[in-house]
């Protein structure tokens, strides 16, 4: 029942115990460590550390003075509830109490180990919250124990007790174990001491300890020592990692923090068709071109000519490239050339390279046109390296070229054509080195052949008006009359008529007065007009 009373009360006698440490007259020891005074104003004398240390010490005297309770802890400094500093207190026995009004052990959140030194009869402790405690030294000479053990407890507390089984009966006891932790262990149990196993590479360990077989536990040490290593691995210079064809490269990885080691296969050799251009051939830009070489090992993955991946363990400035590209100096212009993959880095020993065959076609022609009514003659300008050209008519409707010519020169005449009538072509150039070597097909030139020339007719049976009519053309798109008010005069477009229009009417002429009159057919051929030749000029005298 007083144990359940201690639990209620908990927070108030740690609020009490404050306020009156507040009111307590404390005095700080020569060496800075202690604070002792009389708390409860009664003539005991209460000490309190308050150094940096984690393995504490609570003596019989400070400064001449007896100490007959222990406080607490309390970091000089720092705020009352910052006292997890302290892994170990060790009591000495002339304190032969621990007054658990005061609850010394609250703030001690790390703490690991309690030693009441031989002599003390009266632990009256209250409350261990430190979930860390592991072990509790308790002297033969204690006669009575008051504790209460948190109940986030997961791993046994060790009750080291000097005495006897029968001894330890005897021993008043009002202790509160929700979790059942507490183990309790004599010196006349049978122990066996183990020597720990040490931290490695990415292992964690454990100090030498001693376990308890009556017990089933660890009486002292085994606690885990995490590792603070990785595995930091070195290369084996005797080992050959360098690959080649049909041959890995593998390299031994040694640690230098411990014996562990394995074979690493540093690159993955390389097949027949391992090495390939991105554009085996490409067309003359007037620059100097350099061909995007890929290069794969045998598994697919890309290789570098700069850094390598994130898999790659860089032992020198020479391994930093996987290859490098030589091209002739003279690759500027059309022809075929041969773009050899040279192997360095890890394939440094692989003897001879890969040759790839690079082509470099001339550029293509853009081809324009001039108009007759039976021919039209396609031009361009010439394409760099280029041997000759080759000229193609276009259907649109199939979608075919079909040759009509090969020439060197830059000028094509297609003869014997109909008047009106649109016509497709297309020209690309060739460079001879070793075979043809042909450049890309121009885009296609829409044009046509001009309209032919129409026969005018004029005459004027009414006042003010003239009557034009004029043969009609195949293929026009439409037609043009201009006329002109004196013999000498300049001509000016009237109007323009849409197809197969043959006759116009030309009104608000001035009587009596001659007008000179001629026409013209037009033809309409991707988005450009083509113009007919101008009919004869006809006259007439305006009624």
């Amino acid at each position: 029942m007083k144990r359940f009373t201690y639990i209620i009360t908990l927070t108030m006698i740690f609020l009490f115990g404050f306020v009156m440490q507040a009111e307590a007259s404390w005095v700080e020891s020569v060496d800075g460590e202690y604070m002792y005074g009389d708390f409860f104003d009664n003539g005991d004398i209460y000490a309190k550390y308050i150094g940096a240390d984690e393995d504490v010490y609570i003596p019989s005297e400070i400064d001449g003075v007896k100490i007959k309770y222990f406080f607490g802890i309390e970091l000089k400094g720092h705020e009352w509830y910052e006292q997890g500093h302290v892994r170990k207190i060790t009591i000495a026995s002339s304190i032969d109490t621990v007054d658990s009004r005061v609850n010394p052990y609250e703030l001690c959140t790390n703490l690991e180990e309690v030693t009441y030194e031989e002599g003390m009869k009266i632990i009256d402790d209250d409350w261990f919250d430190s979930v860390c405690l592991r072990f509790i030294n308790v002297p033969e000479s204690t006669e009575k124990i008051v504790w209460s053990f948190s109940r986030y407890y997961e791993k046994p507390v060790v009750i080291r007790y000097a005495g006897t089984p029968e001894q330890w009966e005897q021993i008043e006891k009002d202790i509160y174990d929700p979790s059942g932790v507490m183990k309790v262990h004599f010196s006349s149990h049978k122990t066996e001491k183990d020597y720990g196993i040490p931290a490695s590479c990415g292992e964690n360990g454990y100090r030498a300890g001693v376990y308890c077989q009556d017990c089933k536990t660890w009486t002292e040490g085994h606690d885990v020592v995490v590792s603070n290593l990785d595995h930091i691995y070195t290369l084996d210079s005797e080992w050959e990692g360098s690959a080649g064809y049909l041959r890995d490269g593998n390299v031994l990885c040694t640690c230098v923090n411990c014996d562990d080691s394995f074979v690493r296969i540093e690159r993955y050799g390389f097949t027949s068709d391992s090495s390939s251009l991105v554009n085996s051939k490409m067309t003359y830009t007037g620059e100097s071109i350099k061909p995007e070489v890929l290069v794969k090992d045998r598994l697919g993955n890309i290789l570098t000519d700069e850094r390598y991946g994130e898999n790659f363990v860089d032992t020198g400035d020479w391994w930093a490239q996987d290859y490098y590209v030589e091209c002739p100096e003279h690759m500027i212009g059309p022809g075929r050339y041969e773009v050899s993959v040279v192997f360095t880095g890890a394939y440094f020993w692989e003897t001879g390279k890969d040759v790839l065959d690079f082509t470099i076609a001339p550029a293509s022609p853009k081809p324009t046109a001039t108009q007759t009514e039976n021919s039209i003659t396609l031009s361009w300008e010439k394409a760099v390296g280029a041997t000759g050209y080759r000229v193609y008519s276009y259907n649109p409707t199939t979608k075919k070229y079909t040759k009509i010519a090969s020439i060197k020169d830059t000028t094509y005449t297609v003869k014997n054509l109909n008047s009106g009538t649109k016509y497709y072509y297309a020209v690309k150039a060739y460079t001879k080195d070793d075979g043809t070597i042909w450049g890309d097909m121009s885009e296609v030139l829409t044009t046509a052949t001009k309209p032919a020339k129409s026969t005018l007719t004029v005459t004027s049976t009414s006042k003010g008006k003239a009557i034009l009519s004029w043969t009609n053309v195949s293929g026009e798109t439409g037609f043009q009359v201009y006329y002109k008010e004196s013999k000498d005069g300049t001509y000016k477009k009237y109007k323009t008529y849409s197809g197969n229009t043959v006759k116009a009417t030309v009104s608000s002429l001035t009587s009596g007065k001659t007008y000179y009159f001629k026409v013209r057919a037009y033809k309409k051929a991707d988005g450009k007009t083509i113009y007919g030749s101008f009919s004869s000029a006809k006259s007439v005298k305006i009624k």
